[in-house]
């Protein structure tokens, strides 16, 4: 959440899209589903096009695979996952 925050500047906190991905990287090597599904989104968007942070392939399709265990079944969730996995996979074409 805090992440988000940075993110977008929301709540009082300064924006910072740089600090914001390191945070929500974090989040998702902690196993958060929120974490893991956001950084990809935002990493394929190019929000973090300006920042360090690593944003490769194999760790981004890793976030993927962990989040596919954490939806409950959720037909939603299971497509956006499937959706951010093939637009990572076609990156390499």
């Amino acid at each position: 959440m805090v992440g988000y925050l940075h993110l977008f500047g929301l709540n009082k906190q300064p924006q910072d899209t740089c600090r914001g991905a390191e945070l929500i990287r974090r989040s998702a090597q902690q196993g958060r589903l929120a974490g893991q599904v956001g950084f990809v989104r935002w990493a394929l968007q190019g929000a973090f096009d300006a920042c360090s942070v690593r944003r490769d392939r194999e760790e981004m399709l890793e976030f993927l695979d962990a989040a596919k265990d954490q939806t409950g079944g959720d037909f939603y969730k299971s497509q956006l996952i499937e959706l951010l996995e093939e637009q990572v996979r076609a990156q390499d074409k």
